[in-house]
C-alpha cells in the first residue's frame, strides 16, 4: 500500500519535505521502532534522505533545544491574580510581531500579560485556543465528536460575548 504525505499547517515544512520524512518514517516503522531517538539515529549518516532536515552543528542544536524548552515553559505557566475570581490565563497570550519576516522566523517573541487580565482578554484567548484546536484536529475522524463539542463551545462563548456575560 502506498501513502501520500502532507505537511501539517504551520509546521514549516512543505509537502515535498513531508513526503521525504513520511516515507522514511514508514520505512522505520516496517523495520520495527519509530521513536524520536530512532529517527535521529537514522538521519545521522550524511547519505540519509532525512539528514538535511536536522541541525548537526551541536552549538546551534543546543541553542535551538533551549529555545524549545523556553517555549514549553511559556506554554506551561498560567497566572491568576491574587484575590481574583477568574480562570487561570496562560502567560503566553499573544505573540509580539517582529519587524521582518526573517526576524519572525528566527525569533518568535511573546508578551507576558499583566496579571490584571480582564474578562475580554480571557474570553478572546479561550475562543482563539478553541479555534486553533478545531483547525488542527477538527477534520480527524477519531476526534469528530470532540470537534462538535468544540464548535458548540465556540458558539456558547460567542453568545456570552454578544450578551455581555463573558
Amino acid at each position: 500500500m502506498t501513502h501520500r504525505y502532507f505537511a501539517a499547517p504551520d509546521s514549516g515544512l512543505d509537502d515535498r519535505a513531508a513526503e521525504v520524512l513520511g516515507s522514511r518514517f514508514s520505512a522505520l516503522r516496517r523495520a520495527g521502532e519509530v521513536s524520536p531517538a530512532r529517527v535521529v539515529e537514522d538521519a545521522r549518516p550524511p547519505e540519509s534522505p532525512t539528514h538535511p532536515f536536522f541541525e548537526w552543528n551541536d552549538l546551534k542544536a543546543a541553542e535551538e533545544y533551549r529555545r524549545g524548552q523556553a517555549g514549553h515553559y511559556l506554554a506551561s505557566v498560567y497566572v491568576i491574580p491574587d484575590g481574583a475570581e477568574s480562570a487561570p490565563v496562560n502567560v503566553r497570550v499573544a505573540r509580539v510581531s517582529a519587524e521582518t519576516a526573517a526576524e519572525r522566523a528566527e525569533t518568535p517573541r511573546y508578551s507576558v500579560p499583566s496579571v490584571d487580565v480582564d474578562e475580554d482578554t480571557l474570553s478572546g484567548q479561550a475562543r482563539a485556543e478553541l479555534r486553533a484546536w478545531h483547525e488542527k484536529y477538527g477534520a480527524s475522524p477519531a476526534l469528530r465528536p470532540a470537534a462538535v463539542w468544540v464548535r458548540e463551545a465556540l458558539g456558547a462563548l460567542g453568545e456570552l460575548v454578544r450578551r455581555g456575560d463573558r
